[in-house]
């Protein structure tokens, strides 16, 4: 049998305790000992319970909250990348002019799930040569509605001005065309409530486009008389563009000191390689009965102000361009040797 530290047994300490509420006699000074170090070892033992318990029931007690916080995250709301898949369709410069263009994207999200998702609006950056040149964040009209088990096409157009972006990013105007990359996130609801985001990152790459100029090269007077003349106009167009520009069209009107001299349309191939220029003739046979008599002394002049302007129109790879055009210029009047 075991021991207590005082050497006296458990079962004998007892035995004295019980002898003393039955007959009333104290117990040994030395018996007492024991039972006072046994009531202490208990209380201790009883106490330790007593903290460990309260321990665990505060654990539990924090530990709750997160955890229905958990379910209600995890368990009633599936993240929306299993629901929802974004693919780019296609990316195009669209409205190319002079002055501006927009460059889209087209996003296909096909709703995989069973339930109706609302794209309630999107936000995103773009970068163009590694360095910002506008933030967005805006909303459809009305949240576009993604059906169940149906790809939904989405337009995310971005606006680009050239004066803007020639002021806000040094040296592009000087390019070609110049990369790009959106990034970003579309924002969903399920009708009631919102239901989260996911990111959008796509590059791409637009041109820096340079309106054709026009430069006169010589006014040539072949023949001239009281009845008429017999003029050659030779006009230089320039493409300054890394593309080519296949000219379907060029229209123009011509002034000489201010009166009107032809109106009329540039015939043959015009087609104007990229970085290149293309000389075209005019040839003008006058009658001064029809032109006007004033035309006579003009013609005489050594040199005169022409006046010609126009449009030209041609295709690109990112479609039909008009642009129009305009000189006004002093030049000399070249007469036959």
């Amino acid at each position: 049998m075991k021991e207590g530290r005082s050497g006296v047994s458990l079962r004998a300490a007892i035995g004295a305790r019980t002898e003393v509420r039955r007959g009333g006699v104290p117990p040994s000074s030395q018996t007492e000992q024991v039972l006072s170090k046994l009531k202490f070892g208990w209380d201790k033992c009883i106490l330790s319970v007593q903290i460990s318990c309260s321990s665990v029931m505060k654990k539990k007690y924090i530990c709750l909250p997160t955890l229905l916080m958990m379910v209600v995250c995890f368990g009633f709301a599936g993240p929306l990348d299993n629901d929802l898949l974004i693919t780019l369709e296609v990316k195009q410069v669209e409205n190319l002019s002079t002055t501006s263009l927009n460059y889209v994207f087209y996003l296909n999200i096909k709703n995989i799930s069973s339930k109706s998702y609302y794209l309630t609006r999107y936000r995103y950056r773009f970068v163009v040569n590694e360095e910002e040149y506008l933030q967005l964040n805006t909303a459809p009209s009305a949240g576009m509605e993604l059906r169940p088990s149906v790809t939904t096409m989405v337009k995310i157009p971005v606006k680009i001005t050239y004066e803007n972006l020639f002021q806000a990013i040094e040296g592009v105007s000087e390019m070609d065309s110049v990369s790009c990359y959106l990034m970003g996130e579309l924002y969903f609801s399920d009708g009631k409530r919102e239901r989260g985001s996911l990111p959008i990152a796509f590059n791409g790459e637009f041109p820096v486009f340079k309106a054709p100029k026009v430069e006169i090269v010589t006014l040539d007077t072949n023949l001239i008389s009281m009845a008429g003349a017999d003029l050659d106009f030779h006009v230089k167009f320039k493409n300054s563009n890394g593309f080519n520009f296949r000219v379907h069209k060029i229209t123009y009107s011509l002034k000489l000191d201010g009166h009107p001299v032809d109106i009329g349309q540039i015939d043959g191939d015009k087609n104007i390689e990229a970085r290149g220029e293309r000389v075209f003739t005019i040839h003008l046979l006058l009658n001064f009965f029809d032109v006007g008599k004033q035309l006579y002394p003009i013609l005489l002049k050594s040199d005169v102000e022409v006046a010609f302007s126009g449009e030209i129109g041609f295709l690109t790879q990112w479609g039909r361009m008009q642009i129009p055009f305009s000189i006004n210029k002093k030049f000399p009047l070249k007469y036959p040797r």
